[in-house]
């Protein structure tokens, strides 16, 4: 995985987002609390496409996601947006807000990192990805966050690279349960 943040030339700067018609009949709006079950259904099914063979989750999962998912949508920490077609929601975007060190001449300083995003396949070739991506975006640039960063596969180079995103640098990382060398 690579990290991409946005080029300063990007085109999707604040008060430049464009929505075409790439994707009619999708509504992209804010997450609700009362999508937290199809948003755990959406999970779920997005974790069945990255881990192959992964075993249905049982319900403690739903309920430890629609959890996550009460804390995020009544925190100010994240910003979660949906994609819905005739009332059901086929997609979904998490950003989240991660508060930077204070510099003297500013001292309120946010960048956004996008967690995840994802569509589900029979709707994949409506333009759906881009057109949540730009909202996410759009709203962050409004919301006056410095960076955007998303950590992406190769199969999502393309849509992050065509909204301004760039390749920084490899992704160094230490997760807990797969490297267990003494520090």
């Amino acid at each position: 995985m690579t990290n991409i943040a946005p080029s300063v030339s990007s085109p999707v700067q604040p008060g430049l987002v464009r929505f075409g018609s790439e994707s009619p009949g999708v509504v992209v709006r804010p997450a609700e609390l009362a999508d937290r079950s199809q948003l755990a259904g959406l999970r779920l099914e997005q974790l069945g496409s990255i881990r192959r063979g992964l075993r249905r989750a049982n319900t403690d999962f739903c309920n430890a996601f629609e959890e996550f998912l009460l804390s995020c949508l009544r925190s100010e920490d994240w910003l979660v947006f949906v994609a819905e077609v005739e009332g059901t929601l086929v997609g979904c975007v998490y950003l989240q807000k991660i508060e930077k060190l204070p510099l003297p001449d500013l001292p309120k300083r946010e960048f956004g990192m996008i967690s995840s995003i994802f569509v589900q396949t029979k709707f994949h070739g409506r333009g759906i990805r881009r057109k949540l991506l730009r909202k996410i975006v759009g709203v962050a640039w409004a919301a006056g966050m410095e960076t955007l960063v998303a950590t992406s596969g190769a199969d999502y180079h393309a849509l992050f690279g065509s909204l301004g995103f760039r390749q920084v640098a490899l992704e160094m990382r230490l997760d807990r349960i797969e490297n267990r060398k003494e520090l």
